[in-house]
């Protein structure tokens, strides 16, 4: 296994108008054991830079620069407003001094050529070795305030399909994926642009550095941030998931908040893949305005998880405001471990498809459908990491050729368009072996959204059809599978409790009801008096090829509103959801958490709170004779669970030690090719990284 190269990079950035300072904190830096150090760089302020990449070089660290495109130029686009980017909402604006947004047209050749010539002059540094570029930007906030439709835009689409720039709502299918893959395609070549630029002198890194929404949140086709398509003409990816600053308000079925920072590692590893870098800009300050202040824990989480979920490069924003919390001594303490990531990888086991087709042409905000990652994506993952099962992300874009059989399990979360190639690989993906997980409205229409009727669902899934409902409906299990086993229902005196009101279910939103085959295996069935006509299989499981599709006919959120009462309660849908992929794949997966998720004091207390949810993150990571289970506890509850790793044949544990604290676990029991230990953790408890020592 090739060793991982881990960088640790100091963002230094001076906020009083006194830049010589920074060069003060370049030796303390080096000799904390940062890699590189990154610098805020505006144009007009190369020599200064060069200053500084000086004194970094005597000191022995990589130079990198962050720099603004978009953003940050009101001063420039005052005396020059013609550059600014224009919204569909302003087209009719009579002062152009007053537009909504104050950001420049990234498509405007004077606004572009100003950029590039600060880029190049950059890149000319010698020891410049990555930039940041475009800091945050993007092409749209809304389906109404979509950009750019600045004269030279117009012109641009007048010259290249005749007539003005289409707005919702579009006349047809076709001509909204006209529009988007436009704008895609314009956005990513001026990024080409941007690295180009920069590498004219010698090579250097370029960085494109997203903002979060545009990651999980923005609709692809309304920020035009198609991040895949972005990778193929930069370097890589960083965006800075802030937990206690962003609103995270639509991510509730994602709390506690914390786990913000790891679902944007997740996603950018998976969108970067193995070709590309992907990196991560932790959150390093709070305000008063924040929803909490920081402290030592942190900075546990901002230096262990990143690593632990295969994220090589990581910062903080910034060096200078971590120094006035108490998170920078542990955020830096994590830099022991390094040694230990840099010999190991994320475990890959489940792969979670992030659809840019029906984002963009069936499941969108100005279609009705609200956001499809909010409502599918995020609801599947909360799904595999409560349940201890590791996951990452991968792009539709990617399906057709990545080598899907690394990932012994592939879901699609409500993927309803996908393309002739994609269903190919999907086949062959199944019928070599796979395991297949479709939830929710599957493979009904083409790449731009249009209503195909194909044999794929019947052959692969044993589906005959397909009609999407939309509401929520519970379903029970239809024999004795081991699926449906160990689910926490109340005792008989406790379901009673506020009148029967608060009784979990198991319930499916988004639901569809489908036709099975005579070969399919409906292992549950909607309730036949909740409303879903006929008695509709819920979960069914179809063998094809050498491997298993399992289909779920719904979204398993983790809350389901019960329609009788109104009210809210826990739904164990995700929890068989869980128990059937661990019971066919559980004997690929090398390290595992058992008996997950543990029980807490509050669940003994409330066993019915619907807002009861695991707080913990189970984080495996394995090398050639390294086994690492990250374990992160956000609400630091007691709770007591083993973890297993079933070793390579010929291998031997021969000790097992929690790293954060450097202490030997001395508890260990082996049984065949395998060792297993218990995890305990307390009050005190926000992070433990085991390792599994082997020879």
């Amino acid at each position: 296994m090739p060793r991982r190269s881990i960088k640790r990079i100091a963002f230094l950035q001076e906020y009083r108008n006194r830049p010589e300072t920074l060069k003060e904190l370049l030796p303390e830096v080096a000799e904390k054991g940062y890699h590189a150090a990154a610098f805020s760089a505006t144009i007009g302020k190369e020599q200064f830079i060069v200053e500084l990449a000086e004194e970094a070089e005597r000191v022995g660290l990589e130079v990198m620069a962050f720099t603004g495109f978009m953003k940050y130029q009101e001063a420039w686009l005052k005396d020059h407003p013609e550059q600014k980017l224009v919204l569909a909402t302003d087209l009719g604006a009579e002062d152009q001094d007053q537009l909504s947004v104050h950001w420049g047209c990234p498509f405007n050749p004077e606004f572009q050529k100003r950029y590039f010539d600060f880029l190049a002059s950059l890149g000319r540094i010698p020891n410049l070795t990555e930039a940041w570029i475009n800091d945050e930007a993007y092409l749209g906030f809304d389906e109404k305030r979509l950009g750019c439709y600045c004269p030279i835009c117009r012109e641009a689409w007048a010259g290249e399909f005749g007539g003005g720039i289409p707005r919702p709502p579009f006349k047809d299918q076709p001509e909204k994926a006209q529009f988007v893959h436009w704008r895609f395609r314009r956005w990513n070549e001026v990024h080409r642009k941007m690295r180009a630029a920069l590498n004219i002198d010698h090579s250097v890194r370029a960085i494109f550095l997203s903002n979060p929404p545009c990651c999980i949140g923005l609709n692809p086709w309304i920020s035009a941030v198609n991040l895949p398509g972005m990778l193929e003409v930069v370097d890589g990816v960083m965006t800075d998931p802030y937990y206690t600053f962003h609103d995270v308000s639509a991510y509730t079925r994602s709390m506690p908040r914390e786990i913000y920072l790891s679902e944007y590692c997740r996603y950018l590893r998976g969108m970067a893949g193995e070709d590309k870098l992907s990196e991560v800009c932790a959150q390093g300050f709070s305000h008063p305005t924040f929803t909490r202040p920081f402290d030592e824990q942190d900075g546990w989480w901002a230096g262990v998880i990143p690593l632990a979920l295969g994220i090589n490069n990581v910062t903080a924003y910034t060096y200078a405001l971590q120094k006035i919390s108490p998170m920078q001594k542990t955020y830096e303490a994590a830099f022991q471990l390094d040694s230990y990531f840099a010999r190991t990888q994320p475990v890959d086991f489940i792969a979670v498809v992030d659809s840019l087709e029906t984002q963009c042409f069936h499941m969108d905000a100005a279609a009705g459908g609200g956001s499809w990652k909010l409502s599918r994506m995020i609801p599947l993952a909360d799904t595999m990491r409560h349940h201890a099962l590791p996951y990452t992300y991968i792009s539709s874009q990617h399906l057709e050729i990545r080598d899907l059989r690394r990932w012994p399990v592939l879901v699609l979360p409500g993927v309803s368009c996908l393309s002739g190639k994609t269903k190919e690989a999907l086949r062959e993906y199944v019928a070599t072996g796979g395991i297949l997980v479709a939830c929710g409205e599957t493979a009904t229409r083409d790449k731009i959204g249009r209503v195909v009727a194909d044999s794929f669902m019947e052959e692969v899934f044993g589906i005959a059809s397909q009609l999407p409902c939309e509401a929520a409906f519970q379903f029970s299990e239809t024999g004795e599978h081991p699926a449906f086993a160990d689910i926490p229902w109340p005792d008989e005196i406790t379901a009673q409790y506020m009148d029967g009101t608060n009784i979990p279910v198991l319930g499916l939103s988004h639901a569809v009801a489908v036709e099975i085959s005579d070969e399919t295996q409906a292992l549950a069935r909607f309730n036949p008096d909740g409303g879903m006509a006929s008695d509709k299989p819920a979960l069914t499981i179809h063998s094809f090829g050498k491997g298993t599709a399992i289909y779920c006919a719904g979204s398993t959120e983790r809350v389901f509103v019960r329609p009788e009462f109104g009210k809210g309660v826990i739904n164990h849908a995700g929890r068989v959801l869980a128990h059937l992929i661990r019971e066919m794949a559980l004997d690929k997966l090398p390290l595992r958490a058992k008996s997950f998720p543990p029980r807490v004091p509050m669940q003994e207390l409330r066993p019915l709170d619907r807002r009861l949810m695991p707080t913990v993150e189970f984080m495996p990571c394995i090398g050639d004779n390294l086994y690492l289970a990250t374990i992160a506890s956000y609400f630091k509850e007691p709770m007591t669970f083993p973890i297993e790793a079933v070793l390579p044949e010929g291998k031997i544990c021969r000790e097992v030690r929690e790293l954060v604290s450097n202490q030997p676990i001395d508890e260990i029991r082996r049984k065949g090719n395998g060792a297993e230990i218990d995890v305990n953790l307390g009050f005190q408890d926000c992070i433990k990284v085991f390792a599994f020592i082997l020879e």
